[in-house]
């Protein structure tokens, strides 16, 4: 799937590769060392490999990461669920410790979306959310295995500074 940030990645990265072809090219018959004539295009063929990488997150694309990696605690600034239902991909920006929003792209599962959509009924009466991260540890047993643990997260309200109404 071709998107604009990869369209862009992919001309930047192609910018990078053609200077540092056309370097290489025109200092191939120089008199200088040899060191000297591959350092430019080195350099170039460098920037041409790791800067597009780099790109997205410059721009303030979502990161892809798994539920496990999202800060412990944050307060949730805004989500957008994505078209595509079979995967379940979320955007979400979380502002952590008073920090600038970051975006971060995660697969939400059923608890996720539950609070996604309670979060969305927050925001819709004006209060913030805060979010927390929830890690748990499931242990299997089974008649040829003593223990099988599995480690999952989920991300829930923050119910420790969830707002209490003001006195009448």
């Amino acid at each position: 799937m071709m998107t604009h940030a990869s369209a862009l990645t992919m001309a930047l990265g192609g910018f990078l590769g053609a200077g540092a072809t056309m370097a290489g090219l025109t200092f191939r018959r120089s008199a200088a060392p040899t060191w000297v004539r591959m350092a430019l295009p080195l350099q170039l063929a460098a920037c041409a490999c790791a800067v597009p990488m780099t790109l997205w997150h410059l721009m303030g694309y979502p990161a892809a990461v798994r539920l496990s990696d999202l800060p412990e605690r944050a307060e949730l600034v805004a989500f957008f669920p994505l078209d595509d239902a079979d995967n379940g991909l979320v955007d979400l920006w979380l502002s952590a410790d008073g920090a600038p929003p970051r975006s971060y792209e995660v697969r939400a599962d059923r608890p996720t979306r539950e609070m996604l959509r309670q979060a969305q009924l927050n925001a819709s009466m004006g209060r913030p959310t805060r979010v927390a991260r929830r890690d748990v540890t499931v242990i299997h047993s089974g008649l040829f295995w003593k223990y099988l643990t599995e480690e999952t997260s989920s991300v829930v309200l923050d119910d420790a500074v969830r707002p209490a109404l003001p006195p009448k």
